[in-house]
């Protein structure tokens, strides 16, 4: 009995011993713990013993956050502009593997982004997000930049002009991420891609305001592109509007969302795989719209937006031969639309289109209202889809009532019959 006393009073006084092990690790897995830590919650481990002390300035990670400052108005400009000026100041790192800043607030200072851009420049380093707006004080990015031979990703968003100097030299960019941000000319933007001769990944959000009217993206070794369009507040003047040339032979990923005034594809798309288009054509931009898709026939997957499937029903049946001989998988929103542009698009309105009895797997309809020209496009497809082993419909969420949805159910659930490969799913309840 005394023997089992005794046992239960070593084990209690070894609970009581608390072991700090994570101090014990090499000062390389500590750097790398702080690593996943904003910089401002990083430099505090110095606090929590004199092993910690200096383990935060050989951290390669650096990340400033505006909003993490909890402090008064008046006096948190100064704390935040101090507070990366000491952590700069006192890094024991001559190479940054990444440098995020984030000042979102009408505060931003222009000058100190640039200096603080132009210190991790000087520290090679590879990954650089810049998201700060500055209103009246705009920021500039450092001609260093430009030259940049450690750069493999860059993300610039806000209130930045980027000024493209003559000689652009990023050797190892793989992507770039540029959101409403500012140029001086429309050359800047070919002149900047140019310079990046293994440019993978390249995602704009355009600014009516960006100083830049005809975009030209040109790239070899460009293999994702994604183009967005700043969120007007308000319509845009048609005399505003840009224009879109393109010319990326690699490309095997393309996402367009924009209200341009006009969209030229240089050449073919051979390599293309997915295409997205959102696009706010009209009547008026009919040759637009015939030369994006006869550059992109070879992608296997497409999705379109109403507005394109609504400039189809204006195209001449002559002026859109495209075969999609390749397209396994299509995404449509159906609203606005006659239902026979479809068959415009895939190649041939009077025979069933080559792909929609071959390739053609997967079909996925939006905005479904119910009407008739819309059961009808069904009915064609799961008649003549003959290689198609799914089709996904969904209703226009704002302007079909209950009713008309069990209306909806009940009449494609008769047409299931007609297809006995297709297994169909209306607003994700599997029907047949």
């Amino acid at each position: 009995m005394a023997k089992s006393t005794e046992k239960l009073q070593d084990c209690s006084k070894d609970e009581s011993i608390t072991v700090d092990r994570i101090s014990d690790l090499h000062d390389s897995l500590l750097c790398y713990i702080l690593c996943f830590l904003p910089t401002k919650f990083a430099v505090a481990t110095s606090v929590l013993s004199r092993r910690w002390k200096s383990i935060w300035t050989m951290v390669t990670t650096l990340n400033f956050d505006y909003s993490n400052f909890n402090v008064e108005k008046t006096t948190k400009i100064s704390k935040f502009v101090d507070f990366v000026n000491n952590v700069l100041l006192h890094l024991d790192v001559g190479r940054l593997e990444s440098f995020h800043l984030n000042w979102w607030e009408e505060e931003c200072q222009g000058v100190y982004v640039n200096s603080w851009v132009s210190n991790a420049i000087m520290r090679n380093v590879r990954f650089l997000d810049l998201h700060v707006c500055t209103y009246d004080n705009v920021a500039q990015v450092p001609a260093s930049l430009f030259t940049c031979g450690s750069l493999e990703h860059v993300e610039l968003e806000g209130y930045i002009v980027v000024k493209v100097p003559s000689v652009v030299s990023l050797p190892l960019l793989k992507s770039l991420i540029l959101y409403s941000v500012t140029y001086e000319t429309d050359l800047d933007v070919p002149r900047l891609i140019s310079g990046c001769p293994v440019l993978h990944v390249l995602m704009m959000q355009r600014h009516p305001k960006d100083n830049v009217q005809v975009y030209k993206i040109s790239s070899a070794s460009l293999k994702h592109l994604t183009v967005y369009d700043f969120d007007y507040s308000e319509a845009v003047d048609d005399a505003k509007r840009k224009k879109l040339e393109i010319d990326p032979p690699a490309i095997e990923s393309l996402e367009i969302w924009d209200d341009m005034k006009e969209l030229f594809v240089k050449t073919r798309l051979n390599s293309v795989k997915d295409v997205k288009l959102y696009l706010d054509f009209d009547a008026e931009r009919i040759n637009s719209i015939v030369k994006a898709f006869q550059a992109l026939e070879h992608t296997k997957f497409l999705k379109l937006e109403g507005t394109v499937m609504e400039a189809l029903n204006h195209v001449p049946t002559i002026s859109l031969s495209v075969k999609f001989s390749n397209l396994t998988q299509l995404d449509i929103e159906c609203h606005c639309c006659h239902w026979r542009a479809l068959l415009v698009m895939l190649g041939d309105p009077v025979q069933v289109p080559e792909c929609l009895s071959s390739s053609l797997a997967k079909i996925s309809i939006t905005g479904l209202k119910g009407l008739k020209d819309e059961i009808s496009l069904i009915k064609y497809l799961l008649k003549h889809g003959s290689g198609m082993r799914r089709i996904k419909l969904h209703s226009a969420p704002d302007h079909c009532a209950l009713k008309d949805k069990f209306q909806m159910q009940r009449e494609i659930s008769l047409l299931c019959a007609i297809s006995a490969t297709s297994h169909v799913h209306f607003d994700g309840n599997h029907i047949f």
